[in-house]
């Protein structure tokens, strides 16, 4: 870095060099890379541009930026914006306003996102075009903009194809939209679609938006409107309906969610899962505290996520959010009745009560519950990470000989109880089990030979 700077703050002399010779961003390479600044007083007040050269990634990087001071009140403009890394471009202008609005243009053509969207330190692939004006318009901010892609990605979410377009008045305020958006065979983590649709309308001083997406496991649309009261936001959701993973979903009332500086309170939000239900409120801001209460919801809901699960029975559960947005504490409760997997089933196994508590953050679980049904009784306590290793639970319990009788085809009486002590350790993905169990007043008789062991 090489900077010789002079003058005042609001008309400085600017002349700034930042080279990087050899480096890497994101894992590509930066070579021979340049961004330089030469600004000072101009009859408009100020004025600098901004030049880049070298390449990145390997392709060539060059653009430049020139940037313009008139007043306080305006800040700084815009005139010319043109920045390339390889065949990727953003060109055009940007003005700013007395009263702190923008006016102008940009066009982005970019063939290979992955290297434009490094610039910015985000991973992304695919390639897209967009095209945005900006204009005051009854003083406020006015957008529309105009998109489309092929096999974009970005984190966890995928899609083959993405277009769409926009005006939003307002869009500095409480947005008011008219557009559209499509994306065709999407996935977002292991949720797969085939299509998403999205589509918002201007009625007065609100926005009406419908949304919908269908693939595989899911088949829900939506809608709702967002619009404005005294300053604050005010959301509403009118309908959701459809299924996830076989099982119905649909919203029994219509939710309207106010935003403003202080307080973002939650209306009673009950939805209809299945047989069952979940109801939702409390408030999100400025901390959190979030009731959620399942009553009689079909444990065959998991199976959406894990097929050969096989689970059934009715689940009750209530749960208690505190804290803050990015540091959450969640207490929670749950009771499944009628408890069967596919690997009980299979046993012969009747079905069981599970009943357990606990303490979550977003990076772990403390669990104290206990087990019971067929005159098992398993009690287990410790913590439970969602990631990674610290497993750490103890089971302790009573299980009668006669369930192992379930699994063989011979003719086996058995008597007597197994009373268990054992430790769980290691990850979720890769459990460590140590402990003992000993045999209280056992007996075996296998009934086609007659022999028996006591």
């Amino acid at each position: 870095v090489s900077a010789d700077d002079s003058g005042t703050f609001a008309r400085p002399n600017v002349n700034a060099t930042l080279t990087v010779n050899d480096g890497e961003l994101l894992g590509r390479p930066i070579r021979d890379g340049t961004i330089r600044d030469e600004g000072g007083p101009s009859d408009q007040g100020w004025a600098a541009k901004t030049t880049l050269a070298g390449s990145f990634a390997d392709k060539p990087l060059s653009g430049n930026v020139e940037v313009v001071g008139a007043t306080a009140e305006s800040g700084l403009s815009f005139p010319t914006v043109d920045l390339t890394i390889d065949n990727n471009r953003i060109y055009g202008s940007l003005a700013r306003t007395g009263d702190g609005l923008f006016e102008g243009a940009l066009d982005v053509e970019a063939p290979n996102l992955a290297t434009l969207a490094a610039l910015v330190l985000v991973e992304a692939s695919g390639s897209a075009e967009a095209k945005v004006s900006l204009a005051p318009a009854n003083g406020s901010q006015s957008v529309a903009i105009k998109f489309s892609g092929t096999d974009i990605a970005y984190a966890t979410v995928d899609a083959q194809s993405i277009e769409g377009q926009a005006n939003v008045d307002d869009a500095f305020g409480t947005p008011r939209i008219d557009g559209s958006a499509n994306v065709a065979n999407a996935t977002a983590g292991s949720v797969v679609l085939d299509t998403v649709s999205a589509k918002a309308a201007t009625q007065g001083g609100s926005t009406s938006f419908e949304l919908a997406a269908k693939g595989p496991d899911i088949d829900l649309s939506g809608a709702g409107s967002l619009s404005s009261d005294a300053g604050a936001s005010i959301l509403r959701v009118d309908t959701v309906a459809g299924s996830a993973y076989r099982v119905p979903v649909e919203l029994q009332s219509p939710v309207t969610v106010r935003f403003d500086d202080t307080t973002t309170g939650l209306p009673t939000m009950r939805i209809a899962v299945g047989g069952g239900s979940v109801v939702v409120d409390g408030s999100v801001s400025p901390d959190l505290n979030v009731s959620i209460v399942a009553e009689s919801l079909p444990a065959s809901i998991a199976n959406g996520f894990a097929p050969t699960l096989g689970a059934s029975g009715a689940v009750n559960a209530h749960a208690t959010v505190t804290g803050s947005t990015s540091s959450p504490t969640i207490a929670w409760q749950a009771d499944w009745a009628g408890m069967q997997v596919a690997a009980t089933q299979s046993a012969g196994l009747p079905a069981l009560q599970l009943s357990a508590k606990g303490s979550a953050t977003t990076r772990q679980t403390t669990v104290d519950g206990t087990r019971a049904g067929a005159g098992l009784t398993l009690r287990f306590d410790g913590t439970v990470p969602f990631a990674g290793d610290d497993l750490a639970v103890q089971l302790s319990g009573t299980a009668p000989l006669a369930l192992l009788a379930l699994e063989t085809t011979r003719e086996l009486r058995l008597d007597g109880n197994a009373q268990v002590e054992l430790s769980v350790t290691g990850s979720t993905q890769a459990p460590q089990i140590a402990g003992t169990a000993t045999l209280v007043d056992a007996t075996l008789i296998d009934g086609e030979t007659g022999f028996g062991v006591t």
